[in-house]
Formats: structure tokens, sequence, C-alpha cells
């Protein structure tokens, strides 16, 4: 069975919590709460908690440094 939903997608890659993925991307918790509202980088909830996967974080770092 191959699914191509976002849902499989998630799982299939690594989920970092806000810190970590702050801690990657140089940047403090309260910007990465700005970034996520703004749409600058994606993030996912499962359950009350918000997770934030590697493409997310590639992808973030693309559009936020694009000059």
């Amino acid at each position: 069975l191959s699914s191509s939903s976002a849902a499989s997608d998630v799982y299939k890659s690594q989920l970092h919590r806000p810190k970590e993925t702050a801690g990657k991307l140089g940047i403090s918790l309260v910007t990465l709460g700005k970034w996520t509202r703004q749409g600058i980088i994606n993030s996912r909830k499962i359950g009350s908690r918000v997770y934030y996967t590697d493409g997310d974080i590639n992808e973030a770092l693309k559009n936020a440094f694009r000059g």
C-alpha cells in the first residue's frame, strides 16, 4: 500500500520539536512562532503538540534566505 497523502509523508521523515527546530534554523522560539504564523515554515500538529519535519526546515531555509 502506498499513499501520497501529506500525513504519510510526515511519518516518513523525522519530526522535530520547536526548540530543536529553532536551534537548527539559528533563530529564537519567538521568531519560529512568527515564521509559522506567517507561513514561512510549515508545522504539523499531532494532538496538542507541534512538530516540524526535515522538509519543513529545509524549505524554510530556502524561502527565508532567498535574495
